[in-house]
């Protein structure tokens, strides 16, 4: 809302000054300097007219059928494409995850935590086997 609001307040100065601008060039009589440059954007202007009127009147339904399809399947691809690049990424984590669990298992206990499990264990079994 704010943004509407500033460009219309903008809009408005605009206005105001160039009405200012023109009643005091009517009152004076003066050639001031924003004619000249009034005078050389004119051919730009009237050049950009000519090339947005070119380029709306080859707007048919056929073009708009054919942007918007191209549009869609450019949209579908970009879409696949990241779908593919994270299920490689999502592959190669569960790969890595995988060979690192089957070197846990032949190498007996990794964690410290099930190190000392296997050493309590083996001590409390070393604890029965001199009580027999």
């Amino acid at each position: 809302m704010i943004l509407e609001i500033t460009i219309i307040s903008i809009a408005l100065v605009a206005l105001v000054v160039l009405f200012a601008h023109k009643y005091l060039e009517q009152i004076r009589g003066a050639h001031p300097k924003i004619v000249d440059v009034r005078n050389k954007a004119d051919v730009q202007v009237e050049s950009a007219v000519k090339h947005a009127e070119i380029a709306v009147s080859s707007i048919t339904l056929h073009n708009t059928v054919l942007v918007a399809n191209g549009t869609f399947v450019w949209i579908a691809r970009f879409f696949l494409h990241i779908f593919s690049t994270i299920g490689r990424v999502f592959h190669h984590i569960v790969e890595r995850g995988s060979r690192r669990q089957e070197s846990l298992k032949q190498g007996g206990a990794a964690s410290f935590y099930l190190k000392q499990i296997k050493e309590n264990k083996d001590s409390s079994q070393q604890v029965t086997d001199s009580k027999e």
